[in-house]
């Protein structure tokens, strides 16, 4: 997700592979990552923080300190449990934990404020075709709490107007 500070809105949400071709190999890691940044340059340069959700597996931590040695001034790295926390999501229960990520941006951005994607069709038709919408969910939660804790109180998300053409 990427969260426009000016205009107070949500610009990108979407989920990118880091293994463009080719079956995943994790001796490759170092070289995906600088791949994604590369592809996704703009982003990370303008980026105000790089938030990076907590990871468990081991290929997975390496991505993640791959990230943060490279944005370490602009880099937080949010472990999953404190953003569950902060909006009462924990169910004690990896499977639950997700589920009730997505049941909770599915409730709090179509159904309870349609507004928030009724100018966005491609986040919200992102979303309804997402098959990992777990993955989405996380990465809409941890730019909340991020906007809860350090910036905002109010966290009031809208869609950008004009959708940022990714890159």
């Amino acid at each position: 997700a990427i969260f426009d500070l000016q205009t107070k809105s949500l610009a990108v949400w979407g989920r990118y592979s880091i293994c463009k071709a080719g079956p995943y190999m994790p001796s490759k890691n170092v070289e995906y990552v600088r791949a994604l940044i590369q592809e996704h340059a703009t982003y990370f340069a303008n980026a105000h923080k790089v938030l990076i959700k907590r990871q468990m597996r081991v290929n997975m931590r390496i991505i993640e300190s791959v990230i943060q040695a490279l944005y370490f001034e602009k880099c937080i790295i949010m472990p999953a449990q404190i953003v569950k926390m902060h909006f009462h999501l924990n169910r004690c229960n990896y499977k639950a934990n997700k589920r009730a990520a997505v049941d909770y941006v599915a409730l709090r951005f179509t159904d309870e404020l349609p507004v928030l994607l009724s100018n966005c069709a491609e986040m919200s038709l992102a979303w309804a075709q997402e098959s990992k919408q777990d993955d989405l969910a996380d990465s809409l939660l941890m730019v909340l709490y991020y906007l809860d804790t350090y910036l905002y109180s109010d966290n009031e998300v809208v869609c950008a107007p004009a959708m940022m053409e990714q890159e």
